[in-house]
Parts: structure tokens; sequence; C-alpha cells
């Protein structure tokens, strides 16, 4: 469902709610005759549409942008000279009053298909998957070396350096411990020790304070990271949901 609010006199309320009302699947869900305190409000609502007159919106021009940020702003006026001025205020389209159910039903058209693109580039970005990062490979920074995090095994840390252990290679890089921790996704990584971060999904045992990766390389739980590192485990853990009694044999 689309929806939009009106911001003028009445006169243009009652007609363009009467536009609305003929098409299918856009609902009103305001009107008002100042932009004045309504920005917390649309912050709230966010309908997809706003129309609103000129001479309001070049009095109240910070709200304008203000709103211009939050919906598709359509401006309408009295004078084609002000086309150009609405244009600028961020607006998607000038109409001219009286206005013309035409005129209208272009401009939610083009409203509807802008939104539309927005809406599908958002969820792009959401589906994208982030499986890499890059690091420089020596001190010079000239070479650049692509990472996925799949492939890192472990991260052994030394000062200011660190060595990526990969499956098939490994990576020394000026970082420290902290700073490749933080950029790294915590549903997949995990500190151990103040020396090593471990890949979770290369574990493939843990006896005590030992972990086993890719079923030879060793790593040492440290004393203060064992409470977390156990933590996390314990999420992963697969337990019986059955109530086990102990009997004792006469």
């Amino acid at each position: 469902m689309f929806t939009c609010s009106i911001i003028d006199d009445s006169i243009s309320i009652t007609t363009l709610k009467g536009y609305i009302e003929l098409v299918d699947h856009i609902t009103l869900v305001g009107t008002y005759n100042s932009p004045q305190n309504l920005i917390d409000i649309f912050i709230l609502t966010r309908p997809d549409i706003i129309f609103i007159d000129f001479d309001l919106a070049k009095k109240y021009l910070t709200e304008t942008f203000q709103l211009s940020n939050i919906s598709t702003l359509i401006i309408t006026g009295h004078s084609t000279d002000n086309a150009f001025e609405a244009l600028e205020m961020n607006a998607i389209d000038y109409l001219i009053k009286p206005i013309e159910y035409s005129s209208f039903l272009r401009t939610v058209i083009k409203s509807k298909k802008i939104r539309f693109r927005e809406l599908e580039k958002s969820l792009k970005n959401l589906t994208e998957i982030n499986d890499h990062f890059f690091i420089k490979k020596d001190s010079s920074g000239k070479k650049i070396v692509k990472v996925k995090y799949d492939d890192i095994v472990y991260i052994e840390g030394s000062q200011n350096y660190i060595s990526l252990i990969m499956e098939n290679c490994n990576h020394l890089t000026y970082l420290t411990m902290k700073e490749i921790e933080e950029s790294l996704p915590a549903d997949k990584f995990i500190r151990v020790h103040k020396s090593y971060i471990v890949n979770i999904n290369k574990i493939t045992s843990v006896d005590g304070n030992q972990i086993l990766l890719n079923d030879h390389d060793k790593i040492i739980v440290g004393s203060s990271y064992k409470t977390n590192f156990n933590q996390k485990l314990n999420e992963r853990l697969l337990k019986t949901k059955r109530n086990i009694t102990k009997y004792n044999s006469d």
C-alpha cells in the first residue's frame, strides 16, 4: 500500500483527497496546513509521498529539506515560474494549481517508480554477501591482497603485526589484534587468547583448554578468554531435552 500526506490549503487538500480516493493502493494518512512541527510525526509515519504547497515549502525551507529526506516530495503552486525553484528544494515534481487529475496521476506513477527503485536498492544492499576484506601485504602498501573470511583458519598476533593462517597460504600484515578483531564478523570468529583469534567453523574438537583446528592446528584457550569461548561454544552445542534420572541398583 502506497501512503501519502498533504500540506496545503483546504481547497487543494479537498482536490487531492478526491484524486487519491480514485486511485487503488494509495491511502491518505494525514492532511496539514503547515509543515511546522511535523518532522517527528513523519519520521514515524514515513508516508511515501508528501504533497506540499510552494509558498509553505519556501517559508519553511529547513523543514522542507528534512521532509525530502524522509519521503518523496511533490510541490504544488500557482505559477510555472516556480517550477525550477521547487526542484531545487528536492521535489521530484511540480504541479500547477488547480491540479488536474492527469497531472496528479502522472506524478504518482513517477513517485511509485522512484520509491520502488529505492526499495530494490535497499534490498540489494541487504542481500549482498560481504565475505571478504583486503589487506596490505607489505610495509610499502603497494601490494593489496583479498582475504575471504571462510579461508582463514586462525589469526596470530605478534607485536604490531598479525599473521593470517589460511587454508592454503599465510599472510603477514601491519595490523594489531584489536584492529583485526573489530573488523571480523562476531558469528564467525572469536578471540581465545591475547595472541589468537580462531575461525569457529574451523574448530574440529575441543579438549579442555585445547582447540583443534582443521584436525592439525592446536591453539590453547587463555584463562581470561575461557568463559566467553565456552559461552559461544555452548550456543552451538547440541543438547538433549530429555530428563535424565539416575537409578541406584540394589
